[in-house]
């Protein structure tokens, strides 16, 4: 991302924070993902230059824990 684009996510994501209040990261990406589209269906023109995808490898969740990690858990 260039550095304009940095500074349009940026006022954009203050931007609703301002509107909606304190709220956390899966709200906040589910209306910027939302508004882009909008943006995009009623105009042509993306909202903010960004592909909304995951970067950390699904496949990684799935993995078993190594021995001493699950010892190392205390079940309540």
């Amino acid at each position: 991302m260039t550095k304009e684009e940095i500074l349009k996510l940026k006022a954009v994501v203050l931007y609703i924070l301002d509107k909606s209040g304190e709220m956390d990261f899966i709200h906040l990406f589910k209306i910027l993902y939302f508004a882009e589209r909008k943006q995009y269906a009623e105009y042509g023109q993306h909202l903010v230059h960004d592909s909304f995808t995951i970067t950390i490898p699904i496949w990684s969740w799935f993995q078993m824990p190594s021995r001493r990690e699950a010892e190392s858990v205390i079940i309540c």
